[in-house]
């Protein structure tokens, strides 16, 4: 009884080392241009106050009036953009899985309050929500603060 190999491993026989590593030599740049590039992040304080039109810190009114007001942060403003629903963004029906990211990034921020690093991405969702949900008051100092770049984009 012989046991003949399949055609294919004869065939293998057939083609010589050069020609197998050939096609190797060729792929290998275009394997490490096509990498993903790591992505870029970006620092920034959320403890930053926001000024209004007078350049004064934005005051939160306390219940009592005989009290000073809080000054409103970055924090504060990201935090309830990200935590409370928007309809004209999410639709009746909210994704849960968008949400529990949404919350994960919020609970980032507070952890890391004068220096979390956000990915374009971040920011670019931050800012989408925070242009529907707040009044321009506070959209303005806030998306500064953001994303400069953006915000000089959109008032030309």
């Amino acid at each position: 009884m012989t046991t003949e190999q399949p055609e294919i491993f004869q065939l293998g026989r057939r083609i010589k080392m050069k020609h197998a590593v050939l096609p190797l030599i060729l792929l290998a740049p275009s394997m490490f241009f096509c990498q993903d590039k790591p992505k870029e992040t970006k620092t920034i304080d959320f403890a930053q106050v926001l000024t209004g039109y007078d350049h004064k810190p934005i005051v939160i009114p306390n219940a009592d009036p005989k009290t000073p007001g809080t000054p409103l942060t970055l924090l504060d403003v990201v935090l309830v953009s990200l935590e409370m629903p928007i309809q004209s963004i999410d639709g009746p029906n909210p994704d849960p899985i968008a949400k529990v990211k949404r919350d994960y990034l919020a609970s980032y921020i507070y952890d890391h309050v004068s220096k979390a690093e956000l990915s374009e991405e971040d920011i670019a969702l931050i800012v989408s929500r925070i242009k529907v949900y707040e009044p321009s008051l506070i959209l303005g100092p806030a998306w500064k603060l953001l994303d400069p770049i953006g915000y000089a984009r959109a008032v030309k």
